[in-house]
């Protein structure tokens, strides 16, 4: 039998919340410079975003600070502010195609993300493309913002990135919120339209005050702290709430 959402989406009564061709936002906000364990106070290097059009992809260029041994790499994390109005979405999806420079595939990673906030209280759901041997093989991985360092966690059942430069990646991600029991799950991933379950769950993190409500999409490019440049490709970036 279909359940009270779908019965909702069918009839009407349930709206389906959407943010399309994000490509074309016309600021990204630079957030710092970030890394695993959040942001720093270190140096941060330069980000520009150019938006894309209906038929072009937009290009975000991160000029990183080198960094010394031992400090944090300087990342640049970019995001776009949906709604600051809270709406008690269930089920989200993001989807977006991402390509890379030849001058990129000497890098270390690029990171998607929505974060629902609610009074505060943060439900992130953030995948990783590593296709760096830093911190383990390549993986696409999940990030667990409430694990002690904050962890990325790779999965396995998903073939390992081996990106080609100028070649655009498919991705949709889907999610589901659990406030009764406090967790965002990784319900899926299709990559390159194949389909791989996931089904793993995280806690939520109580980020920011009370007053704090928003949704968010954002991507981060990773530099291998060595100050190279590196940029990201976007195109078909879109978000999906019920």
């Amino acid at each position: 039998m279909l359940d009270s959402t779908m019965r909702g989406l069918l009839n009407g009564t349930t709206p389906l919340d959407v943010w399309l061709a994000l490509e074309q936002t016309p600021v990204l906000i630079d957030g710092g410079g970030a890394d695993t364990g959040g942001p720093n106070a270190l140096p941060h290097g330069k980000s520009i975003w150019k938006l894309g059009t209906p038929t072009s992809a937009g290009l975000l260029i991160f000029d990183p600070i080198r960094r010394l041994p031992g400090q944090p790499w300087d990342n640049s994390y970019n995001y776009t502010t949906l709604t600051r109005t809270p709406a008690q979405l269930v089920s989200l999806c993001w989807e977006l195609q991402f390509a890379l420079a030849p001058s990129d595939l000497s890098g270390n990673a690029r990171e998607f993300e929505i974060e629902l906030c609610e009074s505060g209280v943060a439900y992130n759901m953030a995948w990783q493309y590593k296709w760096s041997h830093v911190d383990g093989p390549p993986a696409w991985r999940l990030f667990d913002q409430t694990a002690a360092t904050h962890k990325w966690v790779p999965i396995t059942s998903i073939p390992a990135p081996t990106p080609k430069a100028n070649t655009f990646i498919d991705v949709q991600a889907f999610f589901v919120i659990d406030r009764a029991a406090g967790v965002t799950y990784h319900d899926s991933i299709v990559v390159d339209g194949a389909n791989y379950p996931i089904n793993l769950a995280h806690k939520k993190m109580q980020k920011w005050s009370p007053s704090v409500n928003y949704l968010h999409a954002a991507t981060q490019i990773d530099s291998m702290g060595d100050g190279v440049p590196g940029s990201t490709q976007i195109r078909g970036w879109n978000v999906r709430g019920i």
